[in-house]
């Protein structure tokens, strides 16, 4: 059985948002939806308040 090697050009294109993800950064840049906590029961508390 004889085997066939593909090789797949891995360019720059991964690098790039799609337009989905750039809204969801631009919506979070603008609604100020990023939060950061210092500890993991900070954290927890915060998601069982919604």
């Amino acid at each position: 059985m004889s085997q066939t090697n593909i090789n797949i050009r891995m360019d720059d294109t991964f690098d790039v948002p799609n337009a989905e993800t750039l809204a969801a950064i631009d919506d979070v840049n603008k609604k100020n939806l990023s939060k950061s906590f210092h500890s993991i029961a900070e954290l927890m508390e915060d998601l069982n308040a919604l």
